[in-house]
């Protein structure tokens, strides 16, 4: 628990600027611009990371187990994989930019020929930081992630101030961010190629498992996007920018348990036995601590969005109920470990079990209860998560203690 408590210190740093600025640009976008055209705005983004899934997330976390058991020299490598399987995206991209044009929405054709031409650089190059954990480099990996994150920070809104609308917000967001995790990308390989044997063996199993764990982790990605998706073609641009205020918060407090996850997984890959009681203990503990957060959270928001989203006053109750969401952050520690194990049945499981009832739930109670249906679907999906993944995870434990 010190280690973890001290790793978690490093990459929560590192988490907390990600989580301020990433709070700087959208405060500022969602204050130039209109309802409509933030929902816009959200809308593309939200595509951009469900076509984003030809960028092979998977290989993020598999890149980590691979380097936290001694294969070191496959960052190059791995960000080139990542650039070439995009492209499948990005063609993606072209076919929803001629739907638009097509019908006339010059705005929303624009917006995905941007995408198409910068999804490959899209988090390609921020392998870098998860080659740093799989090292256990979290402190190293934090401060280049805050440096980075400042370049985003200066390009993106010095751009916005000058242009206040919804398809250069998109551009700038991209090329900010392509720009940021290029930088830490040449930093770490400038370094640490320098350092890795040049003879050790790559990993023989890191791409196949890369594309294992973005196969099922596809399903969580469309179930993360796919409401403020549906909520657009249901709801309208105006209710999708409510319900993404309303949600933006809540959905940055389960940062504590990616957080949490990122450390334990070198571990979990490490370590063989876990003292079942004792751990369960840790998470209730932690649980616990996030229902505070929750309350402090529920009592304070209101001041909140006065100061911060004035335009989005009538999302205070639902991001109360929204908050709500901050307990099932434990559920990434324990999907981890079913990573780190490479128990692929289990995941399976999880890691399309979830997402599927998530999108069903959205789907039966968005057209009768609207936003509040959404915010509902929200909450309801994150307790079936917590309770599934504890049911495999307590179960792993005793088959692996026995």
């Amino acid at each position: 628990m010190k280690s973890l408590f001290r790793d978690s210190t490093w990459v929560t740093l590192g988490q907390l600027v990600t989580s301020l600025t990433a709070f700087l640009v959208i405060t500022v976008i969602a204050s130039l611009l209109t309802p409509e055209e933030f929902g816009l705005y959200r809308f593309v983004l939200s595509v951009l990371l469900i076509v984003g899934i030809a960028n092979l997330p998977g290989l993020d976390t598999a890149i980590i187990q691979s380097t936290a058991k001694g294969y070191e020299n496959s960052l190059e490598a791995v960000a080139r994989y990542k650039m070439k399987w995009s492209l499948w995206g990005s063609a993606a991209s072209l076919c929803f930019a001629a739907y638009y044009f097509i019908f006339g929405n010059t705005i929303l054709g624009t917006s995905f020929i941007i995408v198409s031409a910068l999804l490959p650089f899209y988090g390609s190059f921020f392998v870098y930081f998860f080659y740093l954990q799989g090292r256990e480099r979290f402190g190293e990996a934090a401060f280049i992630q805050g440096i980075t994150r400042v370049l985003f920070v200066l390009f993106a809104l010095g751009g916005i101030y000058l242009y206040p609308n919804a398809v250069v917000a998109l551009a700038l967001f991209l090329i900010g961010t392509i720009v940021s995790q290029f930088a830490g990308y040449m930093y770490v390989r400038r370094k640490y190629l320098l350092e890795n044997d040049t003879e050790s063996k790559a990993d023989p199993e890191l791409y196949a498992y890369g594309k294992k764990l973005t196969l099922l982790g596809s399903a969580n990605i469309v179930a993360t996007n796919i409401d403020k998706v549906i909520t657009w073609y249901v709801l309208g641009p105006v209710a999708t920018a409510i319900y993404t205020i309303a949600t933006l918060l809540p959905l940055e407090s389960i940062r504590i348990g990616r957080i949490m996850s990122q450390v334990m997984l070198p571990r979990f890959s490490k370590n063989n036995r876990i003292n079942i009681r004792d751990f369960l203990i840790k998470l209730l503990l932690i649980e616990a601590c996030l229902f505070i957060c929750w309350v402090i959270y529920a009592l304070g928001v209101e001041l909140f969005f006065s100061i911060f989203f004035s335009q989005y006053l009538d999302a205070v109750g639902y991001t109360i109920v929204a908050g709500l969401i901050i307990l099932t952050a434990p559920a990434y520690i324990m999907r981890s470990y079913f990573t780190a194990r490479k128990e692929e049945e289990t995941l399976k499981i999880v890691l399309i079990g979830i997402p599927v009832v998530k999108t069903l739930l959205l789907l039966v109670l968005i057209y009768p209860y609207g936003v509040w249906g959404a915010i509902t679907a929200f909450v309801l999906g994150g307790v079936f998560e917590v309770m599934l993944t504890s049911f495999y995870f307590i179960k792993a434990l005793e088959l692996s203690s026995s």
